[in-house]
């Protein structure tokens, strides 16, 4: 008998980790493109990636990885030493600033660095078993909230969201 199937788990860990090694470079990348000293965009700290919808206590900027499905009737399907999956993945960037025109442009800036990581990357596990094919389908952006109920107070921050949906090829070795 063969090892148990990954799935889920590593399509989530193969993404996240190739963000965390990645998201500073591409995030300077954009800061360098943009040439505006004006908005900053740090990277998140490796405390600050989550995989699940509601955490509450975050320090931003924080990266979200959900999963939503994973189909198991793609194009090759089962077969005897591999199974082909189609994940839809979320990939959330929430970002904060006390400036709501910053905050818009550092989302903008958070969404071309994960635009520039994830559309047409290929990852592989480091044990070769999972390959996964990413795409992203669009980009949905949130409203600016505040972190307080009175917006004017002077320690008040708003927050914003990116999210991007990819969809995602999994091919699994037995």
């Amino acid at each position: 008998m063969g090892s148990a199937l990954k799935l889920a788990e590593s399509t989530v860990t193969l993404i996240e980790s190739y963000i965390k090694t990645n998201i500073a470079s591409a995030l300077a990348d954009v800061r360098t493109d943009r040439s505006d000293p004006q908005v900053t965009t740090e990277a998140p700290d490796h405390n600050s990636y989550f995989r699940f919808e509601m955490a509450r206590a975050f320090r931003a900027p924080a990266i979200f990885t959900i999963i939503e499905d994973m189909n198991f009737n793609s194009p090759g399907g089962r077969t005897a030493n591999h199974i082909n999956a189609t994940c839809r993945l979320i990939v959330a960037a929430v970002v904060e600033d006390r400036d709501k025109t910053r905050l818009t442009t550092k989302t903008w800036r958070y969404q071309a660095a994960l635009m520039k990581l994830l559309e047409q990357t290929s990852l592989t596990s480091l044990d070769n078993k999972v390959k996964l094919f990413v795409r992203v389908s669009n980009a949905s952006f949130s409203a600016v909230v505040s972190t307080l109920r009175d917006e004017k107070a002077p320690e008040a921050v708003f927050r914003k969201e990116v999210a991007l949906n990819l969809e995602v090829e999994h091919v699994e070795n037995f």
